[in-house]
């Protein structure tokens, strides 16, 4: 498709969006009402949404490009093909939201092709740019309730212990998010961790790392994170 078509497309979402609330359920609602291009054929549709997303700031606008992404989430063929081009959107990511938006969707691929995406979600993992560090978590698990199949527990573990000690807000945040659902697929096994590395994990971290252990559980991580901190200088 020409250039001048792809920004027609461009000004066309820009209009939708701007006429509509700067909230999830009425951006939504947006998307679900179609565009012009909606009913085009997938590889002109993820063209004219990866266009838009390269060449527009606007956090609605991109998440827009997020829904179009999410259509193809019970479509295995059809996720598959657009991967190639969805991958490189995490170039653009400079906000929690996009990132957490496309953990949902790289997090699906990981389940169908694991090969693939982890040695990606790994060359992530020790990338300078912060919001590809957490996309390097989210994306492992995002949440355990939907994934019909996970990475081995090593797996998941080593891109949490790489970043245990990260400087940065929201790839702490994202590393508490993922200790929290990784007690959920292998609850034994990150107990153990957990009482291992409880004194590394951050307190910005640790809330949601800890959310869904037992109360003795928590209980005990409280006391030895009590006992390190005394034995300190």
């Amino acid at each position: 498709m020409k250039n001048t078509q792809m920004q027609d497309f461009l000004r066309e979402v820009k209009v939708a969006v701007r006429n509509s609330k700067a909230d999830a359920v009425s951006q939504r609602r947006c998307f679900k009402k179609g565009y012009s291009f909606s009913k085009f054929p997938l590889n002109k549709q993820v063209a004219i949404w990866d266009y838009i997303w390269l060449n527009e700031k606007d956090f609605w606008i991109k998440v827009q490009a997020f829904f179009f992404c999410e259509t193809t989430l019970k479509k295995d063929a059809d996720l598959l093909y657009i991967w190639p081009v969805i991958r490189k959107w995490q170039d653009q990511v400079d906000h929690w939201g996009l990132c957490d938006c496309l953990a949902k969707i790289y997090s699906k691929v990981l389940e169908l092709d694991p090969e693939q995406v982890y040695p990606l979600l790994m060359e992530w993992n020790k990338s300078g740019d912060a919001w590809k560090r957490r996309q390097s978590l989210t994306s492992l698990v995002y949440y355990a309730s939907v994934r019909k199949s996970v990475l081995p527990f090593t797996q998941i573990e080593a891109p949490i212990s790489q970043l245990i000690s990260d400087p940065e807000y929201y790839v702490q945040k994202a590393l508490g998010w993922t200790i929290r659902e990784l007690t959920v697929c292998y609850p034994e096994e990150a107990w153990k961790y957990l009482l291992e590395q409880s004194t590394l994990i951050s307190s910005i971290a640790y809330p949601a790392a800890t959310a869904k252990l037992t109360p003795q559980q928590k209980s005990t991580i409280k006391q030895i994170r009590a006992t390190s901190r005394k034995g300190k200088p």
